[in-house]
């Protein structure tokens, strides 16, 4: 089992990767070694020398330790890592510090004592990229604290790839950070983003003595983290892995959570890990480590969906949802629930002494599952009980098909067509001929099969994914499956990357079909927008699937970017609230093809890559088949959503082509052109760096000469990129 491979943005992280982690943790290597990861003392804000605070950790058991004041308290000085009082004979310390900004607070540990500087002037600048990176160089993890404290210091910033961790649990459960909206509203859509982040849990501990002290301390909740061996770098590789499971107190249940993938009996997966595999069943494992787990044997009770709906709600424990289950003793209920993708999708009632709950499921990429396990916290004060709500443990995801790209100089560009027929519905050739066709004629390097739902037969479904996964090859062409789910009226829309498949007939309106797309969580485009009448009433926005929804066509057939009849509705897309990205498709009924293409940014060529890239928005329409264009803000790619303080904003765009480039725009949300590039003599190469007062949805439309790539003989062809939304 390979420890997860870190997301690499620049030279100092690649330090980060080289000088930083000790290798890979094996599943049967390793050990579970539990302590905190957020406290302060006297140095900062907290009530109690340093040496209260590390005998407490010493007595709760702790295995490793990080004792983190707030960097401001200090100006900028880590002074508890020089206080000698900061050492232990019984538990490893980490060196950390809270960095600490008006627009969120996050945990930084290193294994040993570094040079604060750096990060100290990217606070007070302002500059989450700088002090990520910072981190990095400096051999330390960058954790996001408290994402949804409402009483103070919420997480404002946007959440790159290259942050290590998120605190999802901080002190109490429900009380003071409200963190099940951590959860249900930051964690999992990063997540759902496809990006992959582990969960971290911090008691946030300010007092020993004080009145805090009466309802929390030290290890409420605790971090459990599986690492080789109990050293400071191992326990990092380990949060870094993922390898982590939360627990409300430092005696609480530990849940673990595994995976089989070839049903072999053994589970070489665990939460933090990445399986690939997509379509295969696996089984998943669940079990509790649990010192207090008493009476008869164990029972497990599967919940149905109403039952799963309270425990959402919270009325699972008030209201009749147990009085059917015949259980003897409803003292000791605890639930068992799997999120997969944001959403219960499974649930049991564990009594007595804990059992292992087991499940299968069919791999799909981009998935991903995690644990939550609730029931009564072994607390006296009911007050404390209701702070802590219900919450026992939870874990990390285990990943489907997630892919992380390396260093932003060695992304690729891959151009291909997603959206296609073959004599499935209502074009030509079989599935293997259109993919034979595809690969070895028109030399796409993706290529998706989407026929018409309403026309495609179970079997043939089948077959269409059967032939996908044979001509799938990793470094020389990705196939792919969809379907097109096509309404007469409403519009068309391609759908990717789910297991099964819906028709306009099954669910006749645009509400029931997103309502099956953001349960089976596909990927979604908007095909050929105002060819049907409604033009999917008008673009009205429905949040529940905004994060499935990542495309729209601006070319079909042979109408692309330079006739305009498509692209005009891109504007509209994104100002009714869309994030979507603009592709350029063939349509093909027959196989045949144009040079108008989808282009799709990521640093290698395997389902997973494009799958990622195509979640991120970062992908352009083009008419030109090989026109490489880069749109960013500082580390920021297309199609990404990013936090601003109103400052300028400076784009960097870098065009390179085979034919002379005549113009280069920068569009806002609303279509209007903020500012123009006109070469002052001719060129195929050309970097610009647009600067703009603020926030707002901006994107790049390229326009270069056509001398041979376009057989509608149009002068000129057009290519539009994502959009970079500042919020």
């Amino acid at each position: 089992m390979k420890k997860r491979k870190a997301v690499i943005r620049g030279a100092a992280t690649l330090a980060f990767m080289l000088c930083c982690v000790s290798g890979t943790t094996a599943l049967a290597e390793g050990k579970w070694y539990k302590g905190d990861l957020h406290a302060h003392s006297l140095h900062s804000d907290g009530d109690s020398p340093v040496s209260d605070v590390i005998a407490k950790a010493e007595s709760l058991g702790f295995d490793y330790f990080a004792l983190t004041d707030h960097d401001g308290n200090m100006n900028g000085l880590p002074k508890h890592w020089s206080d000698p009082d900061y050492t232990s004979d019984k538990v490893t310390l980490l060196y950390g510090v809270e960095w600490t900004t008006d627009k969120g607070h996050a945990n930084v540990w290193a294994a040993a004592p570094f040079d604060y500087s750096t990060l100290w002037e990217a606070n007070t600048n302002g500059d989450l990229s700088k002090a990520v990176s910072a981190a990095h160089t400096q051999c330390a993890l960058f954790s996001i604290n408290h994402p949804t404290a409402y009483l103070c210091c919420p997480w404002k910033y946007p959440v790159p790839e290259t942050i290590d961790s998120m605190e999802v649990w901080n002190s109490m459960y429900t009380i003071p950070n409200f963190n099940p909206l951590a959860i249900d509203q930051v964690w999992d859509n990063i997540l759902m983003s496809g990006q992959r982040l582990p969960c971290v849990g911090g008691s946030d501990t300010h007092e020993l003595k004080g009145i805090q002290s009466k309802l929390f301390s030290l290890g409420n909740p605790t971090t459990w983290v599986f690492a080789n061996d109990k050293s400071a770098q191992s326990i990092l590789d380990g949060i870094k892995a993922g390898h982590t499971s939360l627990s409300f107190s430092p005696d609480g249940p530990r849940v673990m959570f595994s995976a089989d993938k070839n049903n072999d009996g053994i589970f070489e997966t665990m939460n933090g890990d990445n399986m690939s595999g997509s379509g295969l069943s696996a089984t998943f494992k669940i079990s509790v480590a649990d010192q207090n787990g008493t009476g008869e044997k164990g029972k497990i009770i599967a919940l149905d969906k109403k039952a799963m709906e309270d425990l959402l709600t919270g009325a699972f424990w008030l209201n009749g949802s147990l009085k059917d289950l015949n259980i003897s003793d409803l003292s000791n209920i605890r639930v068992i629930g799997v999120i997969k993708n944001g959403k219960l999708f499974k649930a049991w009632i564990l009594t007595g002494q804990s059992p292992v709950v087991t499940f299968t499921d069919t791999l799909v990429d981009l998935n991903y599952y995690r644990v939550m396990f609730f029931g009564k916290p072994e607390l006296d004060n009911p007050i404390s009980q209701l702070l802590y709500g219900r919450l026992l443990g939870m874990t990390s995801p285990i990943y489907v098909g997630f892919h992380s790209d390396d260093a932003a100089d060695d992304m690729k560009f891959y151009f291909g067509n997603l959206h296609s027929h073959c004599a499935v519905s209502d074009g030509k050739g079989t599935q293997k001929e259109a993919f034979t066709w595809a690969r070895d004629v028109a030399k796409y390097n993706f290529y998706a099969i989407t026929d018409h739902a309403e026309q495609t037969s179970p079997s043939e479904w089948k077959e269409t994914g059967a032939q996908a996964d044979a001509f799938n090859k990793p470094g020389s062409f990705v196939a792919m499956r969809g379907f097109e789910w096509s309404h007469a009226l409403a519009g068309h829309i391609n759908v990717y990357n789910t297991s099964s498949y819906t028709n306009s007939i099954l669910t006749p309106s645009l509400d029931i079909f997103y309502y099956w797309l953001d349960k089976h969580n596909g990927l979604a485009q908007f095909n050929h927008p105002g060819r049907e009448p409604l033009v999917f009433r008008n673009f009205a926005f429905n949040k529940s699937v905004a994060d499935n929804i990542f495309a729209m066509e601006t070319g079909n057939k042979g109408t692309g970017n330079s006739d305009g009849e498509y692209l005009a509705y891109y504007p509209k897309a994104l100002t009714a609230g869309w994030n979507v990205a603009p592709t350029s498709n063939q349509d093909n009924h027959s196989l045949t093809t144009n040079s108008h293409r989808t282009a799709i940014i990521t640093s290698e060529l395997s389902r997973g890559a494009p799958l990622s890239a195509m979640k991120k928005r970062r992908l352009y329409s083009t008419d030109d088949p090989n026109i490489n264009v880069v749109f960013k803000l500082k580390d920021t790619w297309m199609g990404s959503e990013v936090y601003s303080n109103n400052e300028p904003l400076l784009f960097t765009v870098d065009i390179s082509d085979d034919e002379f480039i005549e113009k280069i725009e920068l569009v806002n949300g609303s279509g209007h052109v903020v500012a123009v590039k006109t070469p002052a003599t001719p060129t195929d190469k050309i970097q610009w760096n647009p600067m703009v007062p603020g926030k707002g949805i901006y994107y790049v439309k390229v326009t270069s000469e056509n001398w041979y790539d376009d057989p509608d003989n149009h002068p000129i062809q057009i290519a539009v990129t994502a959009p970079i939304t500042v919020k």
